[in-house]
């Protein structure tokens, strides 16, 4: 069979390597201060709630058009709003189709 604990021995490692060196490469361009992540980890949630959880291609979707929208914003009505405009985006689509774009809705009764 498959060594499981081998497999996730490496997935972890692997996770955490991807981890380290994106903020080594993110360190690079934004300065440092203990709460970096949060935003930009914010913005990954948000565009894998807008696309539907657990659906990679609905979360590449949804990280488009959650780009794209926040860009109009700072064209439009001002750059101090581009995490308001995720917040609000993030908000009715959890209001409207919790599900996602491309999520598909959890049966009646059931929790996911």
């Amino acid at each position: 069979g498959i060594p499981v604990k081998r497999f996730f021995s490496i997935a972890f490692f692997v996770g955490a390597l991807i981890a380290g060196l994106t903020g080594g490469l993110i360190g690079d361009t934004y300065t440092l201060t203990p709460t970096l992540g949060l935003t930009l980890s914010l913005g990954g949630f948000t565009a894998a709630i807008i696309g539907g959880l657990g659906n990679g291609a609905g979360a590449m979707l949804g990280g488009i058009l959650l780009g794209v929208m926040e860009n109009l914003a700072v064209v439009y009505i001002s750059p101090g709003y581009k995490e308001a405009v995720a917040f609000g985006v993030m908000i009715a689509f959890l209001l409207v189709r919790p599900s996602g774009l491309l999520g598909e809705p959890a049966a009646h009764g059931r929790a996911v």
